[in-house]
């Protein structure tokens, strides 16, 4: 509309209506008519005063004037290329566009900027919503691809004009020349038209902002790869990749329902395979669906097989790889070169300091190129300060890196993100210095990219985020045959995990460390592996490889004299026969280990090492003389183990199990009110290093002190929540006792039925196991519990109990020596 050009213009000159009629010698009356729509031509001598008092000259005068006049009657412009065929999964934003139309006012425009990574459906998302509004906007349809990502040069503002101006119909002589006359040329065609524009494949904000309409009631939709942060959008749409239901359903309208027929399971690994991205899945399934031998078992194992899956992602010429490339091509130098660098890193995401340690920065320096890859899709933010690589972003990038990069620079790329998570893992609190390990051969020259924690609440939260990606990074240490590294990573994780009960990935992780250090043929990382091997087996409750393990482990480091080492397999085979009710060969070696020198000689870090494994020892006598029912004794040696709580960092598992003994010892002795106190601190310190063991076990000896107390309502309220908590822990140990300690308080309430049941569980387990303290306890429920229904086999059960008691020396969890 011509009114609304007048408005522009004036608005541009800052001018009120009465200034503009003062200016122009028409009367103000004119011009508000004209702005309100109520005059829609001006006589042509006002639009020449008009033109003249905007200072308009040339073609912008030219196409101004010509605004004020009646249109000639042309055809419908329809240029939209057809939409996808088989467009799925975007119901969500075609509803959320199509609600933005209809909100918006028919005397408004509507500009929608819909970003995405490449190939995930950006234009055939705007195609689907054009073509339903079509009917709407009737004045033309018009589409522009502006090439920001292609082969080509990305096209220049005044041939994107002549472009879209020529789709309106406007003959080439009539053009303007000039960039401005051609931006006035356009918009005023566009004036009071209702018109679809799509503008597909922008480079970036710069490139579009011209092309935008003036006062117009145009809806222009917008794509790229790039987040045009800089263009003032009314809509901005961010693309992920299709859900995995959406990617199946994309693949059946492709291939047939037919063929799909029984194929869901593969159907759903090749759309994992293609990371669920819209080309990805067209281009695949466009070569099965030429196929007619093939099944899509066959192309799953193809792609399966693929390295990596991203090069068999091709049909007709078009590969997922080449529209990755347009957007390699657009990156700065330091950009690409993090790309390439995390096509390395095989973890689930990342933060910037591991992006610092691959390129060899300081998460300052990198950050810029993080951004870089963000902006241009390449990356995707997983939470605060994390990132991730969509799967094929992640295999192209890792085909780059060999292509470009000289193995010496992946190698040291690799060696730094290594050094980064295992220096990180084992950085000491609080001065920063590395843990001087007693069963590590040491752990090289500090990197400088790892982190340096404030407190071990910290350290906890970062190996959270971290632990996949470490597990991945061991996978990368040893395809780069850095078998130390293999070693030491292994060595890292173990702590975190245990606390977690993850026993497989701990024998995973541990038979990975063996075979390298036996390729390396180090004696000492042999010995290392095998003893945490045996620790590992020993949390599944496989008793016979933790025993040879542990032999294996022990006959080493005598063989080469590590006596340190040596006193930390004898603490392992300490907390062996705790569980096996071994009572005199956890008392002799604990001797053993107090009995060595106290490290005289030796650095600050390696004595405060040696400390803790004294005072691992000092509770594990305690926790032995509990189970003997010599309750003055356990505190002997748990208030010596207790002198060690600055070693011990004061707080953290370690110092919550020496708590928990203690606790449990008042708790023999009667002592009611020093006992719960001391459980419950245990209790919180179990929680905070998410040791979900000790959490169950200090429940359940809560749960006995209210047992003690007559409260079966509460005392069975924590013993089946610590039996829920061991099915969390993957602690065989740890759920014997649970199941167990539930069975005695069931069998006090009076259900006979469910008390035998617990017991038997707790039986089967602890016999597998080898757990004769708890297999004890089990046999001794089980012959209360069937005493009124099998009185025979109660007492079979009975005697079993008594026997295994008598050859341990112990004493039933349940008994009390003094109440007080």
């Amino acid at each position: 509309m011509f009114g609304l050009l007048v408005v522009d213009h004036r608005r541009r000159l800052g001018l009120t209506q009465e200034e503009l009629a003062g200016r122009a010698g028409i009367s103000v009356r004119t011009i508000r008519e004209l702005e309100a729509g109520r005059v829609q031509a001006p006589r042509p001598a006002s639009a020449r005063l008009l033109a003249d008092a905007f200072g308009l000259e040339g073609t912008q005068r030219d196409s101004f004037v010509r605004a004020g006049f009646p249109p000639a009657e042309r055809p419908a412009v329809h240029c939209l290329p057809r939409p996808a065929t088989h467009f799925r999964g975007r119901a969500g934003e075609v509803a959320r566009l199509l609600s933005a139309v209809d909100r918006c006012r028919r005397d408004r425009s509507l500009v929608v900027a819909v970003d995405g990574m490449a190939g995930v459906g950006k234009t055939a998302l705007v195609l689907e919503v054009a073509h339903q509004v079509a009917d709407r906007y009737p004045g033309a349809q018009l589409f522009v691809d502006l090439h920001g990502h292609s082969t080509q040069a990305p096209v220049e503002t005044p041939v994107a004009l002549g472009l879209l101006l020529g789709q309106l119909g406007v003959p080439a002589g009539e053009l303007p020349d000039d960039v401005d006359g051609r931006v006035a040329r356009w918009r005023t065609e566009l004036a009071g038209a209702r018109i679809v524009v799509v503008l597909d494949n922008v480079a970036g904000s710069v490139q579009v902002r011209p092309l935008l309409p003036g006062l117009s009631s145009a809806l222009v939709l917008v794509t790229s790869r790039r987040r045009l942060v800089g263009l003032d959008a009314d809509e901005h749409v961010t693309l992920d990749p299709l859900d995995e239901s959406a990617a199946v359903s994309l693949l059946a309208g492709v291939i047939g329902a037919q063929r799909m027929a029984g194929q869901d399971r593969f159907a759903q690994e090749v759309a994992g395979l293609c990371g669920n991205l819209p080309l990805a899945l067209s281009l695949t399934a466009a070569r099965l669906r030429y196929r007619p031998s093939w099944t899509v078992a066959d192309l799953a194992e193809r792609l399966r097989n693929a390295q990596p899956p991203v090069v068999e992602l091709a049909a007709e010429g078009m590969t997922v790889a080449a529209a990755l490339t347009l957007s390699y091509r657009q990156l700065t130098g330091p950009a690409a070169e993090l790309l390439r660098r995390l096509g390395l890193h095989s973890g689930e995401d990342f933060d910037e300091y591991a992006a610092a340690a691959l390129t060899g920065g300081t998460p300052a320096t990198v950050g810029p190129a993080v951004e870089e890859l963000l902006d241009g899709h390449l990356l995707h933010e997983r939470g605060v300060r994390r990132y991730r690589l969509h799967d094929l972003v992640r295999d192209y990038a890792g085909r780059l890196a060999a292509e470009v990069d000289e193995e010496p620079v992946r190698r040291a790329a690799v060696r730094r993100l290594l050094e980064y998570y295992l220096h990180s893992m084992v950085t000491d609190l609080p001065d920063g210095t590395m843990i001087d390990g007693l069963h590590t051969p040491g752990w090289g020259t500090p990197s400088a990219h790892r982190r340096v924690f404030a407190s071990e609440a910290e350290r906890t939260r970062w190996e959270e985020a971290e632990w996949r990606n470490v597990l991945a990074a061991i996978g990368v240490a040893e395809r780069f045959g850095m078998d130390r590294l293999v070693c030491l990573l292994a060595r890292a994780v173990w702590g975190f995990h245990w606390r977690r009960g993850n026993a497989g990935i701990l024998i995973t992780v541990q038979r990975a460390a063996l075979a390298a250090a036996q390729r390396l043929g180090d004696l000492d990382l042999t010995a290392m592996a095998h003893n945490y091997l045996a620790g590992a087996h020993a949390r599944c409750g496989q008793m016979a490889q933790t025993r040879e393990h542990i032999g294996h482990a022990l006959e080493l480091w005598r063989a080469t004299g590590a006596t340190s080492a040596e006193l930390l397999t004898r603490v392992n085979l300490m907390t062996l026969d705790l569980q096996s009710g071994r009572f005199g060969e956890v008392a002799a070696n604990g001797h053993w280990v107090l009995a060595q020198p106290a490290g005289a000689g030796e650095s600050a870090a390696t004595r405060r090492r040696l400390a803790i494994n004294r005072a691992n020892a000092l509770r594990m006598l305690g926790e032995c003389h509990t189970a003997l029912g010599e309750y003055g004794t356990a505190l002997h040696f748990l208030r010596r183990a207790a002198c060690h709580r600055e070693d011990l960092g004061g707080e953290g598992y370690r110092w919550a199990f020496i708590l928990f003994e203690m606790g449990r010892a008042h708790a023999r002795l009667g002592h009611r009110s020093v006992a719960p106190l001391l459980l419950r601190r245990a209790l919180a310190h179990f929680e905070a290093a998410g040791n979900e063991t000790g959490v169950a076990e200090a429940l359940a000896e809560i749960g006995l002190i209210h047992l003690h107390a007559g409260e079966l309502g509460e005392a069975r309220r924590l013993h089946e929540s610590a039996v829920r908590r061991t099915e969390r822990a993957g602690s065989p140990q740890g759920r014997c006792l649970a199941l167990n300690r539930l069975g005695g308080t069931v069998l006090r309430a009076g259900d006979v039925e469910a008390a035998a049941g617990l017991h038997r569980q707790a039986l089967d387990l602890a016999e597998r196991i080898d757990a004769r303290y708890e297999e004890a306890v089990a046999h001794a429920g089980l012959a209360a519990a069937l005493a009124g229904s099998d009185p025979a086999l109660a007492a079979r059960h009975g005697r079993t109990a008594e026997r295994l008691y008598a050859v341990m020396s112990a004493v039933d969890p349940y008994h009390v020596d003094t109440c007080r």
